[in-house]
């Protein structure tokens, strides 16, 4: 089966539109730069991004059709994966030339410490799915995008010799990938910066919200669910009352220090 990624410049699929069959880095050279606000895809999952060669936010579309609210009239380059993202596979190496000690991954990592290669990689290669590297740990700070079947040799050209410190693959569900909020790929357990999954579970500190509920902001957080909140829990005295950074979930449950009641459970601001 092909992959195609076809580009609509008006929603639910109208307008004019444009056929991929490849990845490009520059949606201009096809004349629909930040142009599109619908798409389809066929076959394999697409990135798009908002900047050229695959730069900026960046989320990802499995096969069907939609509207896409959030990068409307923002997509600048797009990307396939070769075979999807549910069995993702990379190799790290410490040199260039896929030289010195190697390591092959098959799950994300806040730091790459523990395996001994924390600013230690020169280059690598990208055996399935889609790769998300960070130059910090805990998914922080600049990001390279790698694919399936990307063999990237040498970093030093790139800028990313002896940088990375953190990686993430995609999920096997739509999210944005903005630079400190990535979706979790299921429900459970989630790390610092990283944005919660459809059911309760648990969370920790600077987690966004749940997707029902309100409206949310950043370090202000509510769980469909009771559930257990990070560090420093201290129980709150209703389940109404909420605190500076993290917020209670709509029943009793365990709460965070610096309490401070909410105006109502479902309008928020930045700093409680």
């Amino acid at each position: 089966m092909s992959n195609i990624l076809e580009l609509f410049s008006e929603p639910n699929l109208k307008g004019d539109s444009v056929k991929l069959k490849a990845d490009s880095g520059d949606l201009s050279s096809v004349g629909f730069l930040k142009r599109a606000q619908s798409l389809r895809v066929v076959g394999d999952p697409w990135i798009v991004f908002t900047g050229t060669q695959y730069r900026g936010e960046f989320t990802h579309y499995k096969e069907g059709s939609c509207n896409i609210p959030g990068f409307a009239n923002e997509i600048s380059s797009v990307r396939v994966v070769p075979g999807g993202i549910l069995t993702p596979k990379i190799t790290l190496y410490e040199h260039i030339n896929y030289g010195g000690r190697a390591v092959t991954l098959e799950k994300a990592a806040e730091s790459l410490k523990s395996y001994g290669f924390d600013d230690m990689i020169s280059s690598h290669k990208a055996e399935s799915g889609a790769w998300i590297l960070y130059d910090g740990e805990h998914y922080r700070g600049s990001r390279m995008v790698t694919v399936a079947g990307d063999r990237v040799p040498n970093y030093v050209p790139l800028g990313w010799n002896d940088r990375v410190s953190s990686h993430l693959h995609l999920a096997p569900t739509p999210g944005t990938y903005s630079r400190h909020l990535l979706p979790a790929p299921t429900p459970g357990t989630y790390s610092r910066h990283l944005l919660s999954a459809p059911t309760a579970g648990t969370y920790t500190q600077h987690l966004l919200p749940a997707p029902t509920l309100g409206t949310y902001c950043r370090h202000l957080h509510l769980a469909p669910t009771p559930g257990t909140y990070s560090r420093h829990l201290l129980p709150a005295p209703t389940p109404s009352t909420y605190s500076r950074h993290l917020l209670s979930a709509p029943t009793a449950g365990t709460y965070t220090w610096h309490l401070l009641p909410a105006p109502t459970p479902s309008t928020y601001c930045q700093s409680g």
